[in-house]
């Protein structure tokens, strides 16, 4: 019979095994947001639930268009950010679209995010909070990185005027004080296929107003819940002006409970997204609500950076950690369906400009690369 380290060691295993099978799933759904739900092991944290199956499906409960809506503030896209003298003017970045403002509000009316790229751009996304407990220790990682965030927001906990939701409210106003994106998740994590067409007037546009309330402008970014959806809900938020914002690299931190296994699980999701897809990078679906997924985060930072090491020895394009969805979002055209997926091409001269500072970050990084293997290995 094994010794009580031994049942321990085994639990490990197996909670491990779980995820990254969770991941495989990952791996052989090439667009999972375009394909029915139909595999038990299609779970929140790896693979968006895609379509499923609808409350209230009838064609007369298709959402109406609404009536336009003026932004509560003026939107102007800022200038590319100065940089310093160098003597060439091939130096100077190139112009490409950013998002405006906190709440990317520019960036309506966007065909369906998925993640996808061929490029090794990587943007972290939270989910579910602001948390009490977690979120300001997230926010210090991030700063000690020096990577900023897309956060998606539950906006229920928040809502109301009591002490504790203000609270909330405080750590949603200082995660874009701190530099950082925030996008709408619903108002009470609901998967939206499930409510009714009225019902989502609560769900998603008074969601978005608590978040206007907060920030002061109206957010544009929406993550359904477990990345569910229908062709009824599509077709609500592609007429209301919101993008969708999915994820393809899963970090399984809903499923196991160790910054261990979020680790190693988003380790084999990138790998096997690279190996089987050519999606050599993405948007990165992490939750603040739970203390492994913060403790995993500087590690999975670190982890990139070490790649990065040997990236550029080799001479190959770098991890770019970005700070922004618009470098995944492609307007929706006319004619497109609701369930269009965006297929944005970064130009060459943008990626060359990046590039330039990824190779500085990872010459600074790879100065101490026994620091990077300690920060990995959970020191």
């Amino acid at each position: 019979m094994p010794g009580p380290l031994s049942v321990r060691r085994l639990a490990s295993i197996l909670g491990g095994a779980l995820a990254l099978a969770s991941g495989a799933v990952t791996a052989e759904l090439t667009q999972a947001a375009t394909r029915p739900a139909e595999n038990a092991l299609v779970t929140e944290g790896l693979v968006p639930e895609g379509l499923v199956p609808d409350a209230d499906p009838s064609p007369e409960n298709s959402a109406p268009t609404p009536e336009p809506r003026e932004a509560s503030v003026a939107l102007e896209v800022p200038p590319a950010p100065p940089r310093e003298e160098s003597g060439s003017q091939s130096d100077a970045p190139p112009s490409w679209p950013t998002s405006a403002d906190a709440v990317s509000s520019n960036l309506r009316d966007g065909r369906i995010i998925t993640g996808a790229t061929a490029h090794r751009f990587i943007l972290f996304t939270f989910d579910d909070g602001p948390d009490v407990r977690y979120t300001r220790d997230l926010l210090d990682a991030l700063d000690e990185a020096d990577v900023h965030a897309l956060f998606f927001l539950t906006t229920r906990r928040f809502e109301d005027r009591t002490p504790y939701a203000q609270g909330l409210a405080a750590i949603a106003r200082e995660i874009v004080a701190r530099g950082h994106r925030v996008g709408s998740h619903s108002m009470d994590h609901v998967q939206l296929p499930l409510v009714s067409t009225p019902d989502l007037a609560t769900q998603v546009d008074a969601s978005a107003s608590i978040i206007e309330r907060e920030i002061g402008v109206l957010p544009a970014l929406i993550r359904p819940p477990g990345g569910s959806r229908s062709p009824r809900i599509d077709l609500y938020l592609a007429s209301h002006g919101y993008t969708q914002v999915l994820w393809n690299l899963g970090t399984g931190d809903v499923q196991v409970r160790s910054a261990d296994a979020v680790l190693d699980t988003f380790r084999r999701v990138l790998e096997v997204r690279e190996r089987q897809h050519g999606e050599r990078g993405g948007i990165v679906l992490l939750h603040d609500i739970h203390g492994w997924s913060v403790e995993a985060f500087p590690r999975i930072v670190a982890y990139l950076d070490r790649k990065n090491c040997e990236l550029l020895e080799a001479g190959e394009e770098l991890y770019d950690f970005v700070d922004d969805p618009a470098f995944f979002y492609e307007a929706r055209r006319e004619g497109d369906a609701a369930d269009a997926i965006a297929d944005a091409t970064i130009p060459d001269e943008v990626i060359a400009s990046r590039q330039i500072h990824a190779r500085a970050r990872a010459a600074l990084r790879c100065e101490d690369t026994a620091a990077l293997d300690a920060i990995i290995a959970g020191g």
